[in-house]
Formats: C-alpha cells, structure tokens, sequence
C-alpha cells in the first residue's frame, strides 16, 4: 500500500495550495464587473483632469465602446451636480444622451475590457509563483511531466471555479506585457 506521494507529487500539491490562497485574497478583483468599473472609474477620471481628449471617448462611444459610453453619462451627471461648466462636445453628447439607452455589451461578446484584471492578477501570478519557487519556469514543454508556474496556478484557479486550463494561463502570461497596449486601442487617440 502507497502512504506516501512522491516528494515532486507532494511539493507540487503545496504549491497549488499557496497559490489558491493567493486567489481566495484577489477572486472579487479577478470579475469581469470589477474591470469594467475599474475601466469606466478610470476613463471618467481622465476625462475630468482632461488628460484623455473629449472627442477621442466620445468618438469611441459612438463606435458602441460601452464603456466610454459610460464614464461619459457619468462625467455629465457629475458636472451637471457640481455646476460644472461642460464643454460644447460633452453638452451635445449630453443632450444625444438623453434620447438614446446607456450602450451595452451583446450577450456573450468578449473583449479586453472584460478581463484585463483577471489577465493581470494571474500573470502576476505566475511570476509570483516563478519567484516564490525559483525551479519553476512560467511555461513548460508539452512533453514534459515537471509542473511549471502555470501550472500551479490553472490548478489553483480550477479549484476556485475558474475555467482556465494550463495552456490558457501561459497565453495569458505571454500577453502580459501587451495589456495596456491593447487595451488602450479601445479608445483610439489622435496622434
């Protein structure tokens, strides 16, 4: 009769362990809905400080971004419930406003916007798993039986629910450093 699993098996068990209290403390933050006001907070915000050009999220909302859409609505309430004085372009977007619905997503469309958070919490993941454990690599070969970083973290998020196989985690990992790249092609902006 085996008692024991092998040393790899058991080290391997452990670390899925560590790893799935490192998605017990972020799950909330790893939600479509929390990236999408995330998103919106952001946008609304760079347009109050007017960082991010007017036209340029309007321009984006009239090609149905949603989410531009918004965090226009709600710079617009805020500056009607300060006083604000509104530039032409946000008064007229205003008044378009208040003849049409809030944009929406279609039902089962998927863009960046709904899971850059997701995408960046388990990057980092990996990379915390490459440092926490310095034998692990972020990706493995197919052909090979040792576990890498993304492993142990698809099994740590496979245990909270997360429908994400290993090759699916290390995609995600490779995209990392192209995020706020293609999340900023969202809102394109005139050079």
């Amino acid at each position: 009769m085996l008692t024991q699993l092998p040393a790899t098996r058991l080290s391997e068990v452990a670390m899925v362990d560590t790893a799935t209290q490192w998605i017990d403390r972020v799950s909330e933050k790893l939600k479509t809905e929390r990236a999408h006001a995330l998103l919106r907070d952001h946008i609304r915000e760079l347009l109050r400080r007017g960082t991010l050009p007017t036209k340029a999220v309007i321009d984006a909302a009239r090609e149905g971004n949603a989410h531009a859409d918004f965090a226009l609505r709600k710079r617009i309430s805020e500056a009607i419930d300060t006083g604000e004085e509104m530039s032409a372009q946000l008064r007229v977007y205003a008044i378009d406003g208040l003849w049409s619905p809030p944009l929406g997503h279609a039902r089962g469309e998927k863009n960046i916007a709904d899971l850059y958070v997701r995408d960046i919490g388990i990057a980092l993941m990996v990379r915390m798993a490459v440092l926490y454990w310095p034998p692990l690599k972020p990706t493995k070969n197919r052909a090979s039986k040792q576990p890498s970083a993304s492993t142990i973290v698809a099994k740590a998020l496979k245990r909270r629910g997360f429908k994400l196989s290993e090759w699916q985690v290390e995609k995600i990992h490779g995209q990392f450093e192209t995020i706020a790249a293609r999340l900023s092609a969202t809102i394109p902006v005139e050079a």
